[in-house]
């Protein structure tokens, strides 16, 4: 049963696709791609501010959340209209004229997309799509419910020849869109697809979004959850081609994440030992993934990443107010529940992370001692913007600069913006924000005055030479 597309909503925010390691991150509300701001709306339902002793016993008991509004952003317009210029006529160019802004977007989706399930598509690139949906709806485990899912809620996949630097595909909740380039292998087509739409899966089961008031550790666990539950659908549909005999995905996999090797070794040792200790295949699939989510947070370079561009997103909310005068925290938003959510496919399907383990916030950050630093001083600038938080601003302060955080005397939320203002500047894309930090700091470190140098030393005459005895011949 088919679904009508969404209209334009504001509320989520897009996803990327990072070549370098095939990971997407839909970066929450960040000056990356979005350009405006809203402000959040102050009705509906607040989180609860909750004491310690009720945190762990009340953690999925929390009132639901209106998602989180988004910028208002050009990025959809000008993504699209970059593309479509290479096909659109002169009169095609006349008409836009007179077209609104909804208009517009509608017909360069015409010109670039197809529904998921269409036979008849419209260029190479968008023929290359609808092949890499072919091969996954032969996969029955999850390629194919995937391929249903995409099919059911009418998700457009779009063919571009221009994407962002280091963007390989990206899906856009609010167009109900996978946008693709042409970038990759068939294989890799298929793969990117898989790991955009299981982000189009977590949209409906209601994951991508958040709420302004949660703390920064829940929408960590958000966006970590999500996208390591994505990656590890590309092992999962890889490793079930390789069961039907097809080894080319699973090949494809041992080099496109830093520990590809470990991550498809620990996929079939747990298949292998599930099948022995008595599960059905299906079962023993679904624990093969479980595996692979909670070894996605072995890659270091990936969780960095990931935790670098959160508190990016996080600062930049910051930096646009919208934290302002808020009274409470929401803490613990994205709970065991969620996470059991994630490798979910439809909103009754079974999900290979039921009952996954999610890493100890301080456990993510413990290995990167200036990461740490860095979202420390991150909170405190939130927890600055609120009302009423004085006390609690300090009592934290006090708290980090016992731990040594050199970061407090910056400003990290200005920091953040230039950050982003330069991100598209060679080398600075993908750069920590806590060398910028480093930077600033040196920056503000006042040079040392040299010691001025010693006097010459007053000259000594020469003394005679030593008396050489003569020696008679």
């Amino acid at each position: 049963m088919g679904r009508a597309r969404k209209k334009h909503t504001p509320h989520k925010k897009d996803r990327p696709r990072r070549s370098f390691a095939k990971a997407a991150r839909r970066l929450a509300l960040t000056a990356l791609f979005s350009i405006g701001a809203v402000s959040c709306a102050s009705n509906g339902p607040k989180a609860v501010e909750l004491t310690p002793r009720d945190r762990i016993a009340n953690v999925e008991n929390l009132p639901a959340l209106p998602p989180a509004p988004a910028d208002s952003t050009d990025y959809h317009q000008e993504l699209f209209r970059n593309n479509a210029s290479n096909v659109l006529t002169p009169f095609d160019n006349l008409r836009l004229l007179r077209m609104s802004r909804n208009e517009r977007m509608d017909f360069y989706m015409e010109k670039l997309c197809f529904t998921a399930g269409a036979q008849t598509v419209a260029g190479a690139t968008q023929e290359q799509l609808r092949d890499a949906m072919e091969d996954l709806s032969r996969l029955t485990f999850l390629g194919k419910p995937l391929v249903d899912l995409a099919i059911e809620n009418n998700v457009k996949l779009c063919g571009m020849s221009r994407l962002p630097a280091s963007v390989l595909a990206q899906y856009l909740p609010a167009l109900d869109a996978v946008v693709a380039g042409p970038g990759a292998s068939r294989t890799g087509r298929a793969l990117t697809l898989a790991h955009e739409i299981m982000h189009a899966a977590q949209d409906e089961n209601g994951l991508l979004s958040y709420n302004f008031n949660w703390d920064i550790q829940s929408r960590v666990t958000r966006n970590l959850s999500v996208e390591a539950a994505a990656v590890a659908s590309e092992y999962l549909i890889a490793f079930e081609a390789k069961l039907a005999g097809n080894n080319a995905y699973w090949s494809y996999m041992s080099f496109q994440y830093a520990n590809g090797i470990a991550m498809k070794n620990t996929v079939e040792l747990t298949y292998n030992d599930a099948l022995k200790s008595g599960s059905s295949q299906e079962d023993a699939l679904r624990a093969a993934g479980r595996a692979a989510f909670e070894n996605v947070f072995n890659n270091t370079w990936w969780r960095d990443f990931y935790l670098n561009e959160e508190l990016r997103a996080y600062l930049h909310d910051v930096d646009k107010g919208r934290f302002d005068n808020t009274r409470t925290t929401g803490h613990y938003q994205f709970g065991q529940t969620k996470i059991n959510r994630a490798g979910a496919v439809g909103q009754n399907g079974a999900s290979f992370t039921q009952g996954a383990r999610f890493p100890d916030y301080n456990g993510l950050l413990a290995g990167n001692q200036k990461m740490r630093w860095a979202y420390e001083a991150a909170e405190i600038a939130r927890r600055d913007r609120m009302a009423n938080s004085s006390r609690t601003v300090e009592s934290m302060r006090a708290q980090a600069l016992l731990g040594g955080n050199p970061y407090l005397g910056l400003d990290i939320v200005a920091i953040s913006r230039d950050a982003s203002a330069q991100a598209l500047q060679p080398g600075q894309k993908f750069r920590p924000l806590y060398e910028r930090l480093d930077d600033a700091l040196k920056a503000a470190t006042p040079t040392p005055t040299p010691a001025p140098a010693p006097a010459p030393a007053t000259p000594v005459a020469r003394g005679p030479s030593p008396h050489q005895p003569h020696i008679p011949s």
